[in-house]
């Protein structure tokens, strides 16, 4: 059940997938088996993400699964959750420094950067979140930039729907500046074409996902 979490959106609707979360984290829990219980929840979290639910229960939800894994006693789901989900949520409500920033009165990006430069997962997850956020505040050089560091990390998500979500925003980013900078329109072109080239395969496994 754990590991069908991880893939099942190349075949299934995210929307039928709810429940396989639920039962994952809780086989997991009975199992003893804290961090898969965690990544369950990251799993459902960036399902949401894909899905555009609504903020306010997101950040909800994030706080939930904070709780959760430091009742587990697993920090690294902990540093995730905390230093990339809650941020990101707060970015998106308004409640950080700037719009293009996660930064707050208590955490600084460079910080968590630092801190967790050895552990490409960590920061995989930080910079697909970051591309997120800036997409939505419409910061499209700055995504750009986020978009060639996710690159370097794009090993460290299996089959996380997190993939789906960084292609369709590296499309979005590349058309924005098409039309900001359109001296550079064939190279941004071109990484369109690429990335559609990839979904094309994905809408044979689930069309109503991609």
């Amino acid at each position: 059940v754990y590991y069908g979490t991880h893939i099942i959106h190349w075949l299934h609707s995210v929307n039928e997938v709810a429940e396989l979360y639920k039962k994952a984290k809780k086989s997991a829990l009975i199992e003893g088996r804290s961090q898969m219980a965690c990544n369950a929840d990251l799993f459902m979290l960036d399902a949401r993400v894909f899905n555009a639910d609504n903020i306010i229960s997101y950040v909800k939800d994030v706080n939930l699964a904070i709780e959760s894994a430091k009742k587990a006693s697993y920090q690294k789901g902990v540093k995730i959750l905390e230093g990339v989900y809650k941020q990101a949520g707060k970015c998106l409500l308004g409640k950080t420094m700037a719009p293009n920033s996660f930064d707050d009165g208590v955490f600084r990006e460079a910080d968590y950067i630092k801190e967790n430069e050895s552990d490409e997962k960590i920061l995989a997850y930080f910079y697909s979140y970051k591309l997120l956020t800036l997409c939505i505040h419409g910061y499209f050089s700055e995504a750009y930039e986020v978009i060639k560091k996710l690159d370097l990390y794009e090993s460290q998500f299996g089959g996380s729907i997190l993939i789906a979500t960084n292609n369709f925003l590296s499309s979005f980013t590349m058309l924005q500046l098409c039309d900001q900078q359109p001296e550079n329109q064939e190279k941004y072109l071109e990484i369109v074409a690429e990335n559609q080239n990839v979904m094309k395969l994905w809408v044979e496994g689930c069309r109503e996902n991609y």
